[in-house]
């Protein structure tokens, strides 16, 4: 809920504010930290009521489009993936050896990474928890 509020504070002070460079500033607040944040607690609301449910994702409305909503980030996160090694895979292998190799390399892995946790969030939308799987105190 602190995540809605900064939203709507900087909405707020966007909509009101005569000063470009404050406009700018909030701008910025909301894309980097508001927007993330409030998806992240999107997911972990969703996976709260699925575990409520028995892990069943089309136990209510809500359910059903927290779950969709984890499955898009998860193909976002993916997608955004499958980009940085496409662009950065050719550069890796033309690049000279030396420190600009290394960070190539190091921005793959961190893409392949994301294409594990893509996957995850992908999967865990829609999986059922199994029996053992104890699920208090993730929320």
């Amino acid at each position: 809920m602190w995540f809605v509020a900064l939203l709507l504070g900087l909405g707020i002070v966007i909509a009101i504010c005569n000063d470009r460079s404050v406009i700018g500033l909030s701008v910025v607040i909301v894309a980097i930290l508001g927007v993330p944040f409030l998806l992240l607690s999107l997911i972990d609301l969703g996976k709260a009521l699925r575990d409520e449910s028995g892990g069943n994702f089309r136990a209510t409305k809500s359910t059903w489009l927290l779950a969709r909503l984890q499955a898009v980030f998860g193909a976002v996160c993916m997608a955004a993936a499958a980009f940085t090694l496409y662009q950065n895979i050719p550069a890796w292998f033309a690049s000279p050896l030396g420190f600009h190799g290394v960070l190539l390399a190091v921005w793959i892995f961190s893409a392949v990474l994301l294409v594990v946790v893509g996957f995850f969030y992908i999967y865990s939308a829609f999986a059922r928890p199994h029996r053992g799987q104890s699920s208090e105190g993730d929320v």
